[in-house]
């Protein structure tokens, strides 16, 4: 006569509740319904669905005991766990003291509670991020004591937090140059827009040098901090931050820059986009690449945005010998056989006279970049952090963006320089 007895859900938390539900055929309506064996904070009703919030952990066979109006009865039995209230059964720093740029693991132990259980960070220091991980790996770019805390909440929403100190001091040897802080600010960017590198470093003899390696291509090296930066490639690039004092005693800390390329959605991907050099003498040949990939082949290339004397190609190499003087923008449409486009921008200077033109690619010749590129709908990446599936998705998503809307300002300033008819 019981065609099916069940708790729904069979497994919940203290405080959370269930039902209990029993489907009857045949027999001689109407039916009586009787509950035994179950956890404490439930009783008993004569009801076909029995709602039940337990105040009492364990394991629990639940029976149902149905009789009809002509006194036959028929009982049936469900499962029934009921888990304690989430809780930390520990939370440790492994290391709990660090140098500066080194690296510590913190590590949470949940206990109890209805998995999946999720976690955020909070009290970081910075060049640490909060990830939904039990194991967050952290690189602290700055010294001091921090009171870092864990807030873990499981599939029903239970709650618990547990807290520890994380001390980091500065790094370097006791007579050398020591760092207290450095960084990027953003560390992760779009192709086209800024970050800027600062190292805060004292001790050692005499003044300290300021040196940067592994940088991206539209970035060079300087005794100086902060450090502009506007980087002309993506990728992922590892870049050391060194204080040399006068005895060449020096310290290094390292941290990492992400810039993600420009398009997508179906459209082209901008990788590269600039000039070689990007300061050139008015009447001498500059280079202008663009590398892209992505997309349905063949891929096609329009600059409408140059200065005087140059002219636009379908190559994604373009040659240009500039016959004016000024600092001129420079674009480029990239699209593909299904017409999808993406855009890119980047600034030139042109000068008189025999002004140096052979440093690195967007760098002056002494080394300080000139190169500026200029996007519209710029903007850093916050992520996230390290690096999940669902940001990659978001940063696709939204340098896709970026670049529809670039192609949409690029054609209207096209239209706008375009001649009268005649």
């Amino acid at each position: 006569m019981i065609q099916s007895f069940q708790a729904t859900p069979n497994s919940v938390e203290l405080g959370i509740s269930t039902t209990l539900s029993v489907q009857v055929f045949g027999g001689v309506s109407p039916y009586t319904y009787s509950y035994s064996g179950l956890p404490a904070g439930c009783s008993t009703a004569n009801v076909s669905q029995l709602n039940c919030t337990p105040t009492a952990a364990g394991t629990f066979s639940p029976s149902v005991n149905v009789v009809d109006s002509a006194g036959n009865g028929t009982e049936a039995s469900t499962f029934l766990r009921v888990a304690p209230d989430l809780t930390i059964a520990s939370f440790n720093a492994t290391p709990g003291s660090i140098a500066v740029g080194g690296r510590t693991l913190l590590s949470v132990d949940p206990a109890n509670g209805e998995p999946p259980v999720g976690y955020t960070y909070s009290g970081l220091p910075p060049g640490c991020s909060s990830q939904s991980v039990p194991t967050l790996p952290c690189s602290p770019t700055q010294n001091g004591t921090f009171t870092i805390t864990v807030h873990a909440t499981d599939h029903f929403g239970k709650n618990a937090s547990a807290s520890l100190p994380l001390s980091v001091h500065p790094a370097g040897g006791p007579t050398g140059p020591r760092v207290v802080s450095y960084g990027l600010y953003p560390n992760s960017l779009t192709l086209g827009n800024s970050t800027t590198l600062f190292l805060n470093a004292s001790g050692g003899n005499g003044p300290l040098t300021y040196a940067y390696s592994g940088l991206p291509a539209g970035c060079a090296t300087a005794n100086q901090t902060p450090l502009a930066c506007t980087p002309t490639v993506s990728g992922v690039f590892a870049i050391t931050f060194s204080a040399i004092d006068s005895t060449g005693v020096s310290v290094a800390v390292e941290s990492n820059l992400t810039v993600y390329p420009i398009g997508g959605g179906g459209a082209a991907l901008i990788t590269t986009f600039g000039a070689s050099p990007g300061l050139v003498v008015e009447g001498n040949t500059t280079v202008v690449t663009v590398e892209a990939s992505g997309g349905t082949a063949p891929l096609t290339f329009t600059y409408p945005s140059l200065p005087p004397g140059c002219r636009s190609a379908n190559t994604a190499t373009l040659p240009c010998t500039p016959t004016a003087v000024g600092t001129f923008t420079i674009s480029v449409i990239v699209t593909d056989a299904r017409g999808n486009s993406t855009g890119a921008r980047t600034t030139l200077t042109v000068v008189l006279g025999s002004t140096r033109t052979g440093g690195p690619i967007g760098t002056s010749g002494s080394g300080i970049p000139i190169v500026y590129l200029e996007w519209i709908l710029g903007g850093f990446l916050g992520l996230v952090a390290a690096v999940g599936l669902t940001d990659r998705v978001l940063a696709r998503r939204r340098v896709r963006l970026e670049g529809e809307a670039l192609v949409q300002a690029l054609s209207e300033e096209a239209e706008v320089r375009a001649p009268p008819p005649r």
